[in-house]
């Protein structure tokens, strides 16, 4: 609940799935992430993906306990930088 998680997918596949959002000539994406079924007191969390310079995939899902905005969330997102030793999910 209080970290942020972030994740590089590499490949083709599309995490584009949600409300685009344009900033700075980026597409963003965001969209509620639902609880698994398996873990039904989880909370829906907020995610934000956008595609990386190497062509992967930046996925961060927020902290709740941060309360950060969708805003706040596309600006740090929008800071990460894929270095070359980074290993895709």
């Amino acid at each position: 609940m209080g970290k942020l998680d972030l994740e590089y997918a590499a490949g083709t596949e599309s995490l584009d799935e949600g409300r685009p959002i344009t900033v700075d000539g980026r597409s963003f994406s965001t969209w509620v992430n639902q609880p698994s079924p398996d873990c039904p007191g989880d909370p829906a969390t907020r995610m934000v993906s956008v595609r990386a310079p190497s062509g992967g995939w930046l996925l961060l899902q927020e902290a709740p306990k941060l309360h950060w905005t969708t805003e706040q969330m596309i600006a740090f997102l929008g800071e990460v930088r894929v270095l070359p030793g980074a290993v895709a999910r």
